[in-house]
């Protein structure tokens, strides 16, 4: 009874990401991350930009048009594809819920994308004054990406066996980066962040290309 009550709950969250969109999502704002990686190094070293508030003020700067280009994704696929296909689903819940609801989904990628910002930024501090630091730093963050990706995947789509290869690839590939990447931490968070949102990207795409397989319009399927 639990386990079913659990589904039903959880059913509104799988519906949402079922065209892959919320990966898509994820992989434009990583890309995010992997253009602040390169521009940062080529910001002179006493800038304002590069440290305090103004370094992050910086970094939402570049995020704006990775964020405004999923939100902007999201909306085009479920629009022109997703809703032809299965419908738009309206769960009934209350005035204050629903708003609620709009609220936290609305603000979910900035508070994401908040936290990982604020790490770069206490990593990048620490790093300037602690050595060892660095070395501690490059393992919390190679070591951050693949189990999120994997408890996305038993989240939402745990019955997709190939999303499991592709966190395997995820964690193969961000060991070799951390093997073979030189420099500090610094100089590992663009390769690694452009790496993982390509995975995530790839991700997503798959996933829509399968759902529009397997979800045909309803005038396709009459006819």
């Amino acid at each position: 009874m639990k386990n079913n009550l659990q589904d039903f709950l959880e059913r509104p969250k799988r519906y949402d990401n079922i065209d892959g969109t919320g990966e898509m999502f994820m992989g434009l704002m990583m890309l995010g991350f992997a253009a602040i990686s390169f521009l940062q190094p080529l910001l002179p070293r006493d800038s304002l930009w590069n440290r305090g508030l103004f370094g992050l003020l910086f970094m939402y700067a570049v995020l704006a048009p990775f964020f405004a280009a999923g939100f902007f994704l999201q909306r085009v696929v479920k629009k022109h594809w997703t809703w032809l296909r299965t419908g738009y689903a309206a769960f009934p819940c209350d005035a204050k819920a629903k708003r609620s609801g709009m609220l936290a989904g609305a603000g979910l990628g900035a508070v994401v994308g908040a936290v990982i910002a604020m790490f770069f930024a206490i990593m990048m501090v620490v790093s300037r004054h602690h050595t060892g630091a660095v070395t501690m730093g490059r393992v919390v963050y190679l070591g951050f990406w693949a189990p999120l990706y994997a408890f996305w995947i038993y989240r939402m789509s745990r019955d997709m066996w190939w999303k499991w290869m592709l966190a395997g690839l995820m964690a193969v590939g961000l060991a070799t980066i951390g093997w073979t990447a030189p420099g500090g931490w610094l100089e590992l968070g663009f390769p690694t962040a452009l790496f993982v949102g390509a995975v995530w990207l790839a991700s997503g795409a798959i996933t829509l290309l399968e759902y529009l397989r397997t979800h045909r319009p309803p005038s396709a399927e009459a006819a």
